[in-house]
C-alpha cells in the first residue's frame, strides 16, 4: 500500500484527542460522601462494568472516526483491484520511447523500434477519463515547452506515429529530468513513467543520481529485446586514425579504420571501403575475431579538391547506422610564406624554389623593417632569418593566436640573445667549435612522415659536420647531435614554431649543402601550413567550435551545407585570431561543409554516431534499480515488463491499483452512526 497524499497522515495526531479527553475526564472524578451513598453502593457490579465498556467503545469509535477521515484524505492505494472500486488512481503518465540507433536492430520479434511504437500504443489503451499523458522520444533535443499533458487519445497516437529513429543517444538521465519538470504542471497526484527501451548501458551513462525530494513517480521499464534468443552479429567502425598527417593533392593518404566485432563469434570475409564523396577509392576484405577490435589499413591518393568529403563504410549487417564513419580533410592551397632576411640567402631561396613556377609555396621576401608594416595574418608560415629592427612582439602575438614560423639563429643573436627571449621566453645557448655530428633523427615525427624508407632513428645522414649552432631550452627534439638538439618544435599559444639551430651558411655547418637541408625546409613549410584545426570530428548531439583564420574567413558571414545538401547561414563573431564559428546539436551523421562569402570551403565538421551505441547488450535490471534508489530512495517503485502479449493485464498487475478512499469514507460514516447509537443508548440508560 502507498499513499498518494502522504502529508495528510500528519493529521493522525488528531486521533489522540479523544483519548486525552477521556483520561482528563477520569481525573476530574472526586470521592464525596452524601446521604444516598449507601443506595449507590447497592448497584450491581455488572452494571458498572457495562457502563465502562460502553465508554471504552465510544472512545474507540471516536478515535476510529478521526483515523478513517485522515486516511481517506491521504488516498491510500493497493496493487490489484477490489470489486466495485476504481481500478486505479487518476494518473499523470509520461511514456519515454527510445528512438536511438540501436533500436533499429531486428530480431525474431521484428524491428525493435516498430515494436516499441506498438507497445506505446498499447499503453495508450490504459488511458481513462481524468488521465493525462505525454509522449517523449528520448533521443530528441526537444525542450520543456515542446510538451504538454493531454488525454486526447487520437493526438497521442499521432505523436507515436511521427516518432522516427534518431542518431543520438537516448539519455535516460536527461529524459528523467525533463519528466520531473513536466510533472510540476501535472494535475494528478499519481505519477507514472514508462520507459520503452532496449536499456543499453550507454543510455545510463553519467546518470544524475542527485536526490529528488518532491516527486516520487512509479517506474515501468518495458524491455524491448529482453527475450530475444537471436545471436547478435554486429560490426561497427569505432574510429579512424590517420597515419598520413601532411595532406597534398595527388599524394598518398594512409589511415587505419578501427573496427569492433560485437558478436560472440568470428566474422569472416567482411568488407570495408574508403570513399571520397560518392566515389569508392579503396576496398579491403578482412576477418575479425569475436568480441575484439581490428585496425584495418586503407590507402589511396588524394584528389586535388580543396576539401575531401570522406567516409569509411562496412558492408551491411544487423545495425546499419554504425557501419559508416565520416571524416573530412582540408588540403591547403599552395602555402603563402614570408621570408624575413637582410640579404637574400641562396641556400634558403633554392630550398624554397623561389621564383620557380613549380614551387610548392609562394614566397614573399622582406627586410625586417619592411615586414614590420605587413599584415602577417595573410601568411601561412613565416621564416625568420634576420632580427635587426624586427618587431619580436608582433611575431610573438602572431604565434600566440595561431601563427606558424620557422626560426634560424643569426650572428646578431650570438651577441644579443635576449632579442629571442620575447618569443615565449625562449633562451638560446650557443655552441662554438663543436664539430658536432647528427646522432638521431626522429623519423616518426610528422615533419619527416614518408621521407625515409628506413625509419630507424639511428640511421642518420653521414658527412654533416656542425661547427657552431644554437640550442633552445624548450621543445620536442626532432634532430639531435652529439652536442645537443639541432631541430625542434614547440607550441606557442595556439601557434607552432620550428627552430633549426644553424644559420644556412657554410660558416655554421655543411648542412645547407647537403640533401637533408632542402628536405627540412620543404617539410617544415608543409608541416606548418597544415590546417587540422579546420577539420573537426564530433559525436551526434554534441556541439562544435571552429576558429577560421582571417585569411580564409573573409568576413563574418558563412554558409553551412549539411550532409543532405540543405543550406543555412550564420554570422560569426570576429576575433584577432580569426572568426569563431559555433555549430550546435548535430542530428544527422555526415560532413558539414562551411563556406565563406566567396563560396570557398574553409572548414569541415564530421558528425558521427557514438561508438557506444553499437553495444546492443542491455544493462542489468539490478543496476537500473540501484541507480534509481540512489536518486529516489530505497522505496522507489520500479517494475520490469518483458512480455507484451497481454500488456494490459500485466500493467494492471504491477501498477498502482485500487484507491481505498471510498472504503474509508464508508467506514467513517458507519463509525459515526455507531458512535451516535452508542451515545444515545447510554443517554437513555442514564435517564
Amino acid at each position: 500500500m502507498i499513499f498518494l497524499n502522504p502529508l495528510v497522515l500528519f493529521g493522525l495526531i488528531a486521533a489522540s484527542i479523544p483519548i486525552i479527553l477521556h483520561f482528563l475526564n477520569l481525573r476530574r472524578v472526586k470521592k464525596l460522601e452524601f446521604s444516598t451513598l449507601k443506595f449507590l453502593k447497592e448497584l450491581q457490579r455488572s452494571q458498572i462494568r457495562k457502563v465502562k465498556l460502553r465508554q471504552l467503545l465510544l472512545l474507540i469509535l471516536r478515535t476510529l472516526l478521526i483515523i478513517f477521515i485522515v486516511l481517506a484524505f491521504a488516498r491510500p492505494v493497493i496493487k490489484g483491484t477490489l470489486p466495485g472500486l476504481t481500478k486505479y488512481a487518476k494518473t499523470s503518465a509520461i511514456i519515454l520511447v527510445d528512438n536511438s540507433p540501436s533500436m533499429n536492430y531486428s530480431d525474431e520479434y521484428g524491428n525493435r523500434f516498430n515494436l516499441a511504437k506498438r507497445v506505446a500504443k498499447k499503453l495508450l489503451d490504459q488511458i481513462h477519463s481524468g488521465d493525462e499523458v505525454i509522449i517523449i522520444d528520448m533521443a530528441s533535443n526537444k525542450k520543456l515547452e515542446d510538451y504538454q499533458f493531454t488525454g486526447d487519445l487520437r493526438s497521442l497516437s499521432e505523436q507515436v506515429n511521427k516518432i522516427q529513429i534518431s542518431y543520438s543517444v537516448a539519455n535516460i538521465s536527461q529524459s528523467l529530468n525533463l519528466c520531473f519538470s513536466l510533472f510540476e504542471n501535472s494535475k494528478n497526484i499519481n505519477k507514472e513513467i514508462y520507459i520503452i527501451s532496449d536499456n543499453q548501458s550507454i543510455n545510463f551513462h553519467n546518470f544524475d543520481s542527485s536526490k529528488v525530494q518532491k516527486i516520487r513517480p512509479a517506474f515501468y521499464f518495458l524491455a524491448i529485446g529482453a527475450n530475444s534468443k537471436v545471436t547478435l552479429k554486429n560490426l561497427s567502425v569505432d574510429s579512424l586514425n590517420f597515419i598520413t598527417h601532411i595532406f597534398q593533392p595527388n599524394k598518398p593518404i594512409l589511415l587505419n579504420a578501427i573496427v569492433h566485432n560485437h558478436s560472440k563469434s568470428e566474422q569472416a570475409e567482411s568488407s570495408i571501403s574508403l570513399s571520397f564523396g560518392n566515389e569508392k577509392v579503396a576496398q579491403h576484405s578482412f576477418d575479425i575475431s569475436k568480441a575484439s577490435d581490428k585496425a584495418i589499413e586503407l590507402s589511396t591518393n588524394l584528389s586535388d579538391e580543396k576539401i575531401i568529403n570522406g567516409k569509411v563504410e562496412l558492408q551491411s549487417d544487423a545495425l546499419i547506422e554504425d557501419n559508416t564513419r565520416y571524416f573530412g580533410i582540408i588540403i591547403p592551397k599552395k602555402p603563402k610564406v614570408a621570408l624575413i632576411e637582410d640579404e637574400k640567402n641562396p641556400f634558403l631561396l633554392t630550398a624554397l624554389l623561389y621564383n620557380n613556377p613549380n614551387s610548392y609555396c609562394e614566397t614573399d621576401v622582406f627586410s625586417p623593417n619592411d615586414f614590420n608594416n605587413q599584415d602577417i595574418q595573410k601568411y601561412d608560415a613565416i621564416i625568420v632569418a634576420s632580427y635587426t629592427n624586427l618587431s619580436m612582439d608582433k611575431l610573438n602575438k602572431y604565434l600566440s593566436i595561431g601563427g606558424k614560423a620557422l626560426f634560424f639563429p643569426t650572428d646578431e643573436l650570438k651577441n644579443n640573445s635576449a632579442i629571442f627571449q620575447k618569443i615565449n621566453n625562449l633562451n638560446l645557448n650557443f655552441k662554438f667549435g663543436t664539430n658536432a655530428v647528427i646522432t638521431k633523427i626522429n623519423k616518426n615525427n610528422t615533419l619527416f612522415e614518408g621521407v625515409f624508407l628506413n625509419k630507424s632513428e639511428e640511421n642518420s645522414p653521414d658527412n654533416i659536420k656542425i661547427n657552431q649552432f644554437a640550442v633552445v631550452n624548450k621543445g620536442i627534439p626532432i634532430i639531435e647531435t652529439t652536442d645537443g638538439v639541432l631541430l625542434s618544435e614547440q607550441n606557442i599559444g595556439s601557434g607552432k614554431m620550428i627552430f633549426l639551430g644553424v644559420f644556412p651558411d657554410t660558416k655554421w655547418s655543411n648542412l645547407p649543402t647537403s640533401t637533408l637541408f632542402p628536405v627540412i625546409i620543404y617539410r617544415s613549410i608543409l608541416y606548418l601550413s597544415m590546417l587540422p584545426e579546420l577539420s573537426k570530428d564530433v559525436v551526434i548531439g554534441q556541439n562544435a567550435q571552429i576558429i577560421i583564420p582571417e585569411r580564409f574567413a573573409k568576413g563574418s558571414n558563412f554558409k553551412v551545407v549539411d550532409p543532405k545538401g540543405n543550406e543555412f547561414y550564420l554570422y560569426a563573431p570576429y576575433l584577432p585570431s580569426g572568426v569563431i564559428i559555433s555549430l550546435k546539436d548535430f542530428i544527422l551523421p555526415g560532413n558539414y561543409i562551411i563556406y565563406n562569402v566567396s563560396n570557398e570551403p574553409v572548414a569541415i565538421v564530421s558528425a558521427n554516431l557514438s561508438k557506444f551505441e553499437s553495444d546492443l547488450q542491455p544493462i542489468d535490471n539490478d543496476k537500473i534499480v540501484s541507480l534509481l534508489q540512489k536518486k529516489f530512495g530505497s522505496s522507489v517503485n520500479v517494475s520490469f515488463i518483458d512480455d507484451f502479449t497481454s500488456l494490459n493485464k500485466r500493467i494492471e498487475k504491477v501498477r498502482t491499483g485500487s484507491e481505498l478512499w471510498q472504503v474509508l469514507i464508508i467506514l467513517a460514516l458507519i463509525t459515526a452512526i455507531a458512535e451516535l447509537v452508542v451515545q444515545r443508548v447510554m443517554k437513555n440508560e442514564v435517564v
